[in-house]
């Protein structure tokens, strides 16, 4: 059988999230006390970065990350940026007028986003960097345990 390979480990308020890569995650109930651990199934090699924004999201700035900030694609080059394609003006104010179209809020959020916004992907180490400023813990695994920075 073949194993996954862990490319992040995400944990927030519900449990943790492990992004393998190819749009593929696992996601379970798993701590930053009590984390994942390689498996039959799993690998989770020496290096794989954990991103703890447990307490995070209690304040102003890990707010804003979640609901403002980027999301994360693991197959990204580092330094890469995929932007959301923008709609024309008469898509995006059709989208933007309807309060019930959740894809309109967040493209009002989109356009006044200063880095790349709630509709863009970024690669591992930007998406760690934004979540490092806005107080998240980060860390990596080192013989299946994590070491957490600072």
């Amino acid at each position: 059988m073949k194993r996954d390979n862990a490319k992040l480990v995400v944990f927030n308020r519900s449990g943790h999230t492990i992004y393998l890569g190819q749009q593929r995650r696992i996601s379970g109930y798993r701590t930053p006390d009590d984390p994942p651990l390689p498996s039959a199934d799993l690998d989770i090699p020496d290096d794989t970065p954990a991103l703890d924004i447990v307490r995070a999201v209690d304040t102003v700035d890990g707010f804003r990350m979640v609901i403002r900030g980027p999301m994360v694609d693991v197959d990204l080059p580092t330094g890469e940026i995929a932007y959301c394609p923008t709609p024309s003006p008469i898509m995006a104010g059709a989208m933007m007028g309807d309060n019930g179209n959740a894809f309109g809020q967040l493209l009002a959020l989109q356009a006044v986003t200063e880095k790349p916004g709630p509709l863009d992907s970024v690669c591992i180490a930007e998406y760690l960097e934004r979540w490092r400023e806005a107080g998240a813990r980060i860390g990596r695994y080192l013989s299946g345990k994590i070491t957490w920075e600072g």
